[in-house]
């Protein structure tokens, strides 16, 4: 692989993006940070950001808590709230 040009500022982004995972995770991160950042062509702060935060919040997030495609979130039915003038909840 070949070595990244990053500036101070630019490594100091990926050393804090992989700052909260444990450590046997910190390799792999920066591993992938790297191939990620040696596909982009103009490499600058912002896509360092980008890559950083988008593989840091894929290893952190479990499976389960990651966003679903918009036809799979599940549509909970519509609350009945109850008129602050009677009792009985509005609709029925």
């Amino acid at each position: 692989m070949t070595p990244l040009a990053l500036s101070d500022a630019e490594l100091a982004v990926v050393m804090q993006a992989a700052q909260p995972l444990a450590p046997d995770q910190r390799d792999g991160f920066l591993q992938a940070v790297a191939a990620e950042l040696a596909q982009i062509p103009a490499v600058g702060p912002g896509a360092v950001h980008r890559v950083c935060r988008q593989l840091a919040a894929a290893i952190l997030r479990p499976a389960s808590a990651r966003p679903r495609r918009l036809g799979e979130i599940p549509v909970s039915p519509p609350l009945k709230i109850a008129s602050y003038r009677t009792a009985s909840p509005i609709g029925i």
